[in-house]
């Protein structure tokens, strides 16, 4: 049984489920869930960013070009980094970066 309750972050944007999932079942099943538009956005908006500067963006960054808020931006990070689809190093700036291309859309 999958618990749904893994740890106390908020529920956000209808992803726990899928991120428990893809926690206790590994990596292979995070290509089988596809990414919200804004989940698109924000992983479009690290790999453009990234390409153009040559170095990883701010959260600031990513939510200008994506055009949504830093807390929004955090919150979609976080659930990408659940994922498995990117890596942030914790107390590091500019750290975001994409280790897997998952499928695009809803």
């Amino acid at each position: 049984m999958i618990d749904l309750v893994a740890d106390d972050r908020p529920f956000r944007d209808g992803l726990r489920i899928a991120a428990d999932v893809v926690r206790q079942f590994g990596e292979a099943c995070s290509s089988a869930i596809p990414l919200t538009p804004r989940q698109n956005a924000v992983l479009d908006s690290i790999r453009d960013l990234t390409a153009d500067k040559g170095y990883p963006p701010t959260d600031a960054e990513i939510a200008q070009r994506a055009n949504m808020s830093r807390t929004r931006v955090r919150q979609h990070v976080d659930n990408l980094v659940d994922r498995g689809i990117v890596a942030r190093e914790c107390g590091t700036a500019r750290s975001i970066r994409i280790v897997a291309l998952p499928q695009k859309t809803v």
